[in-house]
């Protein structure tokens, strides 16, 4: 048996316990990379599946956000191998959210085109509506709130079609309103 005096024994000791807990917190850290890898991971797939949704929208911002998006997951997967993990988890996160924001805005948007589409749609079946009322009265006031009202919708439509959807609501529902009033007027 080699025989060390208890100083030098001592630290024999301590060189070999924080050499083992170095060890331990490597293996122990090992799955957390592996976590933080997957989190990665499943954020490009995010971002792929937001692409899709964001190829639909109708205005410049999801896609502007997403493109943000994208960069910061660049820069998450640079801080990965680059063993800045800190760094790329919070990146990572980040890019999460904003592709979720970016397919969000994109399905508002989409569901806004359907309500205008409807809109425009309804807007037909009141002008037949408003041209029988009309066509039946004496009432020249009927005539001229009938002519309005589908200046109007035409007004909409255009703006539907140059896709100015906001503008195409005000537009359709001022028609609305005059055709209706026509039609009140036609009914006597």
């Amino acid at each position: 048996m080699v025989s060390m005096k208890p100083t030098t024994f001592l630290r024999v000791l301590v060189c070999g316990a924080l050499l083992l807990l170095g060890m331990t917190g490597m293996v122990l850290a090992q799955p957390s990379l592996d976590r933080l890898e997957e989190e990665l991971q499943r954020t490009d797939e995010v971002l792929q599946q937001a692409e899709e949704i964001v190829r639909q929208a109708l205005g410049p911002q999801p896609s502007a956000i997403l493109r943000e998006a994208r960069a910061l997951q660049m820069r998450a997967w640079q801080d990965f191998r680059a063993e800045q993990w800190a760094q790329s988890a919070q990146r990572t996160g980040k890019a999460r959210q904003m592709a979720v924001r970016a397919a969000e805005l994109a399905r508002a948007q989409i569901r806004l085109l359907e309500k205008v589409r409807q809109l425009l749609a309804e807007n037909r079946e009141l002008v037949s509506r408003a041209r029988e009322a009309v066509q039946g009265s004496t009432n020249p006031e009927a005539a001229r709130l009938l002519d309005a009202g589908l200046k109007e919708l035409d007004r909409g439509q255009r703006a539907f079609n140059a896709r100015q959807f906001r503008q195409a609501v005000r537009f359709s529902l001022f028609g609305r309103d005059l055709l209706l009033r026509a039609i009140r007027a036609g009914e006597g």
